[in-house]
């Protein structure tokens, strides 16, 4: 009986301990949501089933209260929504100030792109006041040389004899030369370095050379980079520059957004052929500078020697004064320099046939007809008569 009554109270115990299982899960299936509401993770899985406790069912029912949370009904949601919406207006109006600073910028560099075009158009203005200086200059100075002869003549040069005047003890010769002279030499030496200036500057008439002093950078871009440029922004443009080591002629290539048969064009004909021609105009520059450093140099040595010459006294006021009176009335009061260096001004013509050049006359032959192809220059040639 002892056993049995052991056994009796295990079987009880056992039967009890089924009654609460199946009372548990009754109680989870009842609290359990229909399977037609749940993730469909939860349904497909294997090995669930809708008498089972599915942790993964149970993790995606907590996940459905937590959304269910942040609902838009519900506190925690309006705040979320709150807060998007605030950062939706702080990023408009972030783009708002950018696109009006970068429109304040592009006013900015219109404006200073108008500036520079007002400033370069008052130098082309202040160049040509420049150049009517020049051509006023020359008339001054003959107009200075003159009112200095007469002044002269007045002094040391009696009116009714044509003779030195012997009256004339004042002033001596050498103290007018050092109050005259010096100023006549200094407006010679502007109209010189004017006179010069305005030669190098108008080598050519018409167009400007600028970008000739960039050939020595040579000029490397593609076609494709000069495309691939072209189709950048004026902001863009100085990055890509750097970028792809650009010269300024490759710049100047292309400024002309020039095709695939004008860029050859360009590379091989134009600026080789402008190379060419301004190898010329270095040589003539050369020696244009050198001779303008001999006038110079010839007219500081004269201006010593006459200087020598009347501070000494080796030869006297009366004699200097006979000398070049008498001397001036025999000859003739002749003022052009050309007659003292026997220079000859002949008109000459240059000709040109465009179809012979090396470079660009197969072009000529195919896009000219034959009366365009030949070009006559005019000009004077200087040339040397007799020399001293």
């Amino acid at each position: 009986f002892f056993f049995k009554d052991e056994y009796s109270e295990s079987g009880a115990s056992a039967l009890k301990l089924e009654e609460t299982t199946a009372f548990l899960n009754q109680k989870a299936k009842e609290e359990m949501p229909h399977p037609a509401a749940l993730p469909d993770e939860s349904r497909s899985k294997p090995g669930s089933s809708s008498g089972d406790l599915n942790p993964d069912s149970t993790a995606n029912l907590k996940e459905d209260q937590k959304l269910d949370t942040f609902s838009k009904d519900s506190p925690k949601g309006n705040k979320l929504k709150s807060k998007r919406e605030g950062y939706r207006k702080r990023t408009r109006k972030s783009r708002d100030r950018k696109a009006i600073y970068i429109k304040e910028l592009e006013e900015k560099i219109k404006g200073l792109e108008m500036e520079n075009f007002r400033l370069h158009h008052l130098l082309l203005i202040y160049r040509k006041d420049s150049w009517n200086s020049v051509s006023q200059e020359p008339g001054e100075l003959l107009q200075e040389i003159e009112t200095h002869r007469k002044k002269l003549e007045e002094t040391f040069v009696d009116p009714t004899t044509g003779q030195y005047n012997e009256r004339a003890t004042n002033i001596k010769c050498s103290e007018y030369f050092r109050q005259t002279a010096e100023k006549v030499i200094e407006s010679h030496n502007k109209v010189m370095n004017l006179s010069f200036e305005m030669i190098v500057d108008h080598l050519h008439p018409f167009v400007s050379f600028n970008y000739w002093k960039y050939f020595s950078e040579g000029y490397n871009a593609s076609h494709e980079q000069i495309k691939k440029f072209n189709k950048r922004t004026k902001f863009e443009k100085p990055e890509f520059i750097t970028e792809n080591n650009m010269t300024m002629l490759d710049q100047l290539i292309a400024s002309f957004s020039p095709d695939k048969k004008q860029y050859n064009f360009i590379t091989n004909v134009m600026l080789p052929k402008e190379r060419q021609i301004k190898g010329k105009f270095d040589k003539a520059l050369e020696a244009l500078i050198k001779s303008k450093d001999l006038i110079a140099e010839a007219n500081a040595e004269m201006q010593a020697f006459r200087s020598f010459m009347i501070k000494s006294e080796i030869i006297s006021d009366k004699q200097v004064f006979n000398s070049m009176l008498s001397f001036t009335y025999q000859v003739g009061a002749e003022r052009k320099l050309t007659n003292v260096w026997g220079v000859e001004i002949v008109p000459k013509v240059h000709k040109f046939n465009l179809s012979t050049d090396p470079l660009y006359g197969k072009l000529a032959k195919r896009a000219l007809k034959k009366e365009d192809r030949y070009i006559d220059y005019k000009y004077d040639e200087f040339r040397f008569g007799q020399k001293a």
